[in-house]
């Protein structure tokens, strides 16, 4: 009985819905309708002024000069219209008067009478169109000598045949503007008025100031074709130029985007001279698109489905050209997530009715080759589309949006380095004994630019090579899995014939690059070895023994009291940690990864001390990735809002300069001297304990919490962080609120798990090197300490600034006078400062006690009297090129790399200006421009690259 009376209340709300839209839809069209009934009355009122302006300027040129009187213009029939049609005519004809004034009135009279009859002219040829017929409901009389001048009657001048031609089509642009104009709320209308720099006073006023301006912007007011200004000069837009956009670029783009101004000595489309306008200048407007009336209809239709979402249904009704016009309407609107919402919905609607995906774009990866002609490519690969859907509408749309691009070339440390195929293996054995290379410890270890006879190309692991010949068998295998998303099942074969004509016959020229396949042969000769990247230096490498590399891997990991072996297999570890992820609420987060897996771990050997390893965990297939990326990016910006003055913590390397000279005006008024220390926090990410962690996340929480904010919003898409303060959905935003934060380090900590030499390791101390979230969980231990620190100092806390990028920390200390006691004062201070880390930490000084720093690839200088800070950037080769001319370090990629000319010029001019924004001395500058060209030089860049990339940064800094 419940469930009858259950049901019988759900159809009567149904039917009072149902009732509801169908009243709701009838009234929408009653008020259409009386819309329309309006616009006809008013254009009828137009008509009639212009026949008794025309009829009194017509009596005002005749002989005898009688004044009309007064009289009542009453609404005409259409047989009398076209009297009044075939009478003005006539005296046109007849009349020697050749007044330009009559003519242009009695055209405008003909072309209103003849538009409210159906009749408009296109182009050189006269059709009729459609004409909408609606009755009014009374008769509207009107006193012409009542009422003002007509406000658009161009001046009494002389027009030649072109202009003539092309002041019928100005009136009806005019004509029409009106009466979409007249048709728009009020409200949108004040909007208008706001853009143009129009007075709002009454709706039919501001309607013609409206479509009088825009129509002299489209047509301008002289014989040039130009847009021109109200006052009759060429009208133009002035830039004031700046790196930063008060409207956004996108918005300014889809707005004025498609308009031509003249930039460079050039017309060009205003979306296209972003660079120019961020100059600041005048330009000239050639050129306004205004948005068709079709896209004006279309986005309309958009716009009541964003009102009212249920009448999405009638988008299944239409066909394939209907649907694709309203998927490409979407994208001129101007909030990202409106666009967003209706291209998903139009792509479900195309999905379901077509059963083909629009939203996607083809596109094939090849590897690269010279040989390879990627448009003919891409023809062979349109036409797959067009047979594979079904729809030839909709196949034309998605073969227009197919690309083919390059994947890039192996590079030299992609095809030898293999330590990721020595680190699963269980048992390994010497392959050293009779190899004549240097060994340590009984086996080889040496690097790859001390084995006799090695090709430089080979000694920089980021060397690109030349590839492999792509085959036709490859070329069909890339076409093919491009196109999985449409084909659906379906048998897709492209002939031989077809894909032998993408080849073309190219020589090789004077590429003195390797091919990967002559990297392979030489690497033959270490085949037995193991060869891996450097740490602090990965475009180098290391050869060893694989028995030594066995031995480092279980001293790092198995042998490590920080990793517990699990019994269990893989598929149950994983399974155990999903069923925990959907416990502790992580799917709010970010989804479950499929396809998840325990990747293997690594260990690389150090730069400096190559018997020290560091070792690496890649959470690359870890299921949790994602979830726990976010958190990272949560965790770090929490950090940094909670602000500069709990901690030392950097964002990065380019606020260097900024902060120095923000200590300087901190310290320099109060403080005579001046002294610093430089620290390096010794294996960090190994020894910080889970307690200390979770600790310093309740501390940044409870600080937030203070400050009565509820969470973080993450953005799906990009680096975009902000706080919280309610739990209200934000588009395109994840909102991790404090307790999930919570939550979300606990799990991360309480499940890292590992594999090594086929073990599965369990870390219970210490976080890994290789997640996502490690960097910030370490930052935020150190930053609470710090804050902890300073709160300590009381008074003093004024004299003690700092810096720390992840575990490279620099502090400073000042002092009002350097009495003994004041220096007493300054190495207590610094004494405390080392001690407030975690006591598991390790703080290792790494100055010699000058105020001379080597913090973050710069010299960092602390004068004493007065206190003053300089900065001197260097690069990793500097000091060696100025000791023996020799590099120690493979910064950049050799000229013979086989990557594009620009790339390696581009690399030149962004290691000089990095030098410009962290340096503070000119010298020191021109010192770190030196060092880069003579690497340049070295590495065989010709004059040419390397001068040119001088000659830019020359242009980009400024310098003569």
């Amino acid at each position: 009985m419940k469930a009858y009376f259950r049901r019988k209340i759900q159809k009567q709300k149904a039917e009072e819905e149902k009732k509801m839209r169908e009243e709701e839809e009838k009234r929408r069209k009653e008020d259409e309708e009386r819309r329309e009934v309006d616009r006809l009355r008013e254009a009828e009122a137009r008509e009639t002024k212009l026949e008794a302006k025309l009829i009194r300027m017509m009596s005002q040129h005749a002989k005898h000069g009688n004044v009309a009187a007064p009289l009542i213009v009453k609404k005409k029939s259409p047989r009398t219209k076209a009297h009044m049609l075939r009478e003005i005519r006539s005296y046109l004809d007849e009349s020697e008067d050749d007044s330009n004034e009559v003519r242009e009135e009695a055209g405008r009279l003909i072309e209103a009478i003849e538009k409210r009859k159906g009749k408009r002219k296109i182009g050189e040829g006269d059709r009729r169109l459609s004409a909408v017929k609606l009755r009014t409901t009374r008769t509207v009389q009107i006193d012409v000598d009542e009422l003002p001048d007509e406000e658009w009657t161009p001046p009494a001048r002389k027009r030649s045949a072109e202009e003539e031609a092309r002041g019928e089509g100005i009136l009806e642009f005019a004509f029409d503007l009106y009466q979409r104009l007249s048709a728009v709320k009020a409200s949108e209308l004040k909007k208008m008025c706001n853009e143009e720099g129009i007075e709002w006073t009454k709706k039919k006023k501001v309607v013609t100031k409206l479509v009088r301006c825009r129509t002299r912007v489209v047509y301008g007011e002289g014989t040039g074709g130009k847009a021109e200004s109200l006052s009759g000069r060429a009208a133009e837009i002035e830039s004031t130029g700046g790196e930063i956009w008060a409207d956004s670029w996108k918005k300014v783009r889809s707005i004025v985007g498609e308009s031509v101004i003249q930039a460079a000595g050039r017309n060009r489309r205003i979306s296209d001279c972003k660079a120019d306008l961020g100059k600041g200048d005048k330009f000239m407007i050639t050129r306004v698109k205004v948005t068709s009336s079709g896209v004006e209809r279309r986005r309309n239709v958009l716009m009541e489905i964003l009102r009212r979402p249920w009448k999405v249904k009638e988008l299944y009704q239409k066909n394939a050209p209907e649907l694709l016009t309203l998927y490409k309407s979407a994208f001129t609107f101007v909030r990202k997530a409106t666009r967003y919402l209706l291209k998903n919905r139009v792509t479900w609607v195309v999905r379901v009715v077509f059963g083909t995906e629009i939203r996607r774009r083809p596109l094939v990866k090849i590897p690269f080759s010279m040989k390879i002609d990627r448009g003919k490519v891409r023809d062979i690969t349109a036409a797959a589309v067009k047979w594979v859907v079904g729809n030839p509408q909709i196949g034309e749309y998605i073969a227009q949006r197919v690309r083919v691009v390059f994947k890039k070339n192996l590079t030299v440390g992609q095809i030898l380095h293999g330590q990721r195929t020595c680190e699963g293996a269980e048992d390994v054995r010497c392959t050293c004994r009779e190899s004549a290379l240097p060994k340590s410890q009984g086996h080889v270890k040496v690097r790859i630019d001390d084995i006799p006879q090695t090709p430089k190309f080979v000694m920089n692991s980021r060397n690109v090579t030349y590839g492999d010949t792509v085959s036709i068998e490859t070329l069909r295998t890339c076409a093919v899995e491009s196109l999985k998303a449409w084909s659906r099942g379906k048998m897709l074969w492209i002939e031989e014939g077809d894909l032998a004509g993408c080849y073309i016959d190219i020589s090789r020229g004077g590429c003195r690059a390797m091919s990967a396949q002559q990297v392979r042969e030489w690497g033959r000769e270490i085949a037995s070895l193991v060869a891996f990247p450097i740490d602090r230096n990965p475009r180098g490498t290391l050869v060893v023994c694989p028995l030594l590399y066995h031995h480092a891997c279980k001293l790092t990991f198995n042998w490590n009291a920080s990793f517990v072996p699990v019994q269990e297999s893989e598929e149950q570890v994983l399974k155990e940690m999903r069923r925990r992820y959907e416990r502790e609420g992580m799917g709010a987060i970010a989804t479950w990864g499929k396809g998840g897996k325990i990747r293997r771990a690594y260990v690389l050997p150090k730069d400096k001390d190559q018997g020290r390893w560091r070792p690496i965990s890649p959470a690359t297939s870890d299921p949790a990735r994602l979830a726990s990326a976010r958190i990272g990016r949560a965790i770090r910006y929490m950090t940094f809002t909670a602000g500069d003055q709990q901690h030392f913590d950097l964002r990065s390397t380019d606020e260097l300069k900024e902060k120095c000279g923000q200590i300087l005006r901190d310290l320099e008024p109060e403080c005579g001297f001046a002294y610093a220390r430089n620290y390096d926090v010794k294996d960090m990410f190994a020894r910080l304990s889970h307690g200390s962690v979770m600790e310093a996340t309740r501390w940044i929480v409870d600080h937030h919490r203070r400050r009565n904010l509820v969470g973080v919003r993450v953005s799906r898409r990009g680096k975009i962080c902000m706080m919280a303060r309610n739990q209200r959905k934000s588009e395109g935003f994840i909102l991790i609120t404090f307790e999930q934060s919570l939550r979300a380090v606990s799990f991360e900590l309480e499940n890292t798990f590992t594999m090594c030499t086929n073990e599965i390791l369990k870390q219970e101390f210490g976080i890994p090197m290789g997640r996502n979230y490690s960097p910030a969980l370490a930052c935020l231990v150190c930053a609470r300490s710090e804050a902890v620190f300073l709160n300590t100092l009381g008074r003093d806390r004024r004299f003690i600034r700092g810096m720390r990028m992840i575990d490279d920390v620099a502090i400073v200390v000042g002092l009002e006078d350097r009495e003994v006691d004041a220096e007493r004062k300054a190495g207590r201070i610094m004494s405390s400062f080392e001690l407030c880390y975690d006591e598991s930490l390790n703080l290792v000084r790494k100055d010699e006690g000058s105020n001379v720093l080597d913090f973050l690839g710069t010299r960092v200088i602390v004068d004493v009297d007065p206190v003053c800070i300089h900065v001197h950037p260097k690069t990793r080769n500097q000091y060696s090129l100025a000791e023996s001319g020799n590099m120690r370090i493979h910064s950049m990629q050799d000229f013979h790399s086989f990557s594009k000319k620009s790339a390696k010029r581009a690399n030149l001019v962004s290691c000089m200006m990095r030098a410009v924004r962290l340096s503070t001395s000119d010298e020191a500058t021109l010192a770190n421009v030196t060092a880069v060209m003579m690497e340049a030089n070295l590495r065989g860049y010709p004059s040419e690259v390397s001068l040119g990339a001088l000659a830019r940064f020359a242009k980009l800094s400024g310098s003569h």
